[in-house]
């Protein structure tokens, strides 16, 4: 009896990606030009009896401004784009069925300008496998018994479950 393939990756999924980054970059846009045009504004109220505190008003904002700039270009952006890579290069790679169960470790791995991952095994007759699953994708795996397991690149992309036959 043929067992249904449940992907992993959808295919709108680098898409959806690429416009959650774009928001992104414009919720990033809005805050440096709101930071900016706060420093322009207190600038222009600066007299001789307030400058003093309205210059640290403007570093303060400036600094706080940047800040948050920085952190989104780092932290969502970067991660958003880098998350885009991987599931192209998924999606679009050869796959290779592994026959076995897969076991999920609690090893994480971050590799640099990439993707943050799980350490999996596929336990199956032939002994077992090592590969590799997305973090963002490691919650479907959960508790699921697999017959089957496909991998693209070492990472899992699809699986059969093992329906206890």
């Amino acid at each position: 009896m043929e067992r249904p393939i449940t992907e992993l990756y959808r295919r709108d999924e680098p898409m959806a990606l690429q416009r959650r980054a774009r928001a992104w970059i414009v919720v990033a846009a809005l805050v440096g030009v709101a930071a900016l045009a706060a420093c322009a504004g207190l600038c222009a109220l600066a007299r001789p009896s307030n400058w003093r505190r309205l210059l640290l008003y403007t570093a303060a904002v400036s600094t706080l401004g940047g800040w948050i700039v920085i952190t989104l270009s780092h932290f969502v952006i970067a991660e958003l784009k880098h998350a885009q890579k991987h599931v192209e290069a998924v999606r679009d790679g050869a796959r290779e069925p592994i026959d076995g169960r897969l076991v999920l470790t609690d090893e994480r791995i971050r590799v640099k300008n990439g993707v943050a991952m799980r350490r999996a095994r596929v336990e199956g007759s032939e002994g077992s496998r090592s590969v590799q699953v997305y973090e963002k994708k490691a919650a479907k795996l959960r508790g699921v018994r697999t017959a089957r397991v496909y991998a693209t690149h070492g990472f899992v992309t699809a699986y059969e479950a093992d329906d206890g036959d």
